[in-house]
């Protein structure tokens, strides 16, 4: 079983390797559709009983664009649905919250994010300014989880129970108000202290750039886990710069 992180998935170049190609992506769900996984939603897969290893989620962080042009037409074809976690600060709107050299993406606006959940997806709050959450208060990390929920209700009357945490980081202060705004469960990134709640720490396997299908089987497969584990571990250090820069912004609440 596996649940799959995603971001873009765009075909014009970028410096950092969080994004696909859409030739890649097709090539990944046709390997799933192929070797007869079922895919689900993040909540389905969470929530179904049993040990299946042929179920996978897949999600897709930040709510690109490019989501709604280029994944949305591979998975009606095949009639199966993702999960999306959003910034509604950032709904239409260029990804500023980033630290970029050259171009600049968009995020989808309202009218997408709606298509999307009535083609059957889960849409979900990833905070609601893209900021890392371990960096801020605990009032500071309710506001941004409350007024991202409330948003997604009041725009296209769904929020789901599962969050996904900016840049994958969590802490157990953070995880407290997570609970405390019933939320289920909490998908991260990366390694974290095993003391964290598993419920509210759940590991996703990131796919990027390098992940041509050969790596991709692998990691579907739950295969050389130790690699890609140093893989997403410098994965993680990349993202950093964006944190670190955006620190005494963020600290201002």
């Amino acid at each position: 079983m596996s649940i799959l992180a995603y971001h873009m998935v765009d075909p014009r170049f970028s410096w950092g390797v969080t994004r696909v190609t859409p030739r890649q992506f097709a090539r990944h769900i046709k390997f799933l559709i192929d070797h007869h996984f079922a895919i689900q939603t993040i909540s389905d897969y969470l929530t179904s009983p049993g040990t299946d290893n042929r179920r996978v989620a897949i999600t897709f962080d930040d709510g690109y664009e490019s989501v709604y042009t280029y994944v949305l037409p591979v998975l009606q074809k095949y009639c199966v649905p993702a999960s999306v976690f959003v910034n509604p600060a950032y709904v239409g709107q260029f990804n500023t919250w980033d630290v970029n050299i050259g171009r600049r993406f968009r995020h989808m606006n309202w009218s997408q994010i709606a298509e999307l959940r009535a083609n059957g997806w889960e849409i979900g709050s990833h905070g609601m300014q893209h900021r890392d959450l371990t960096r801020l208060s605990a009032p500071a990390i309710e506001r941004e989880l409350a007024l991202s929920s409330a948003l997604l209700e009041k725009k296209i009357g769904f929020c789901s129970s599962v969050f996904s945490y900016p840049f994958g980081n969590t802490n157990n202060v953070v995880i407290d108000v997570v609970r405390k705004l019933n939320y289920k469960y909490g998908l991260s990134m990366g390694m974290f202290n095993k003391n964290l709640s598993l419920q509210y720490a759940i590991n996703r396997t990131g796919i990027y750039l390098f992940d041509h299908l050969y790596f991709f089987r692998f990691k579907v497969y739950g295969q050389l886990r130790f690699l890609f584990r140093l893989m997403q571990q410098v994965m993680d250090r990349c993202s950093d710069v964006t944190v670190l820069c955006r620190f005494n912004k963020w600290t201002v609440d």
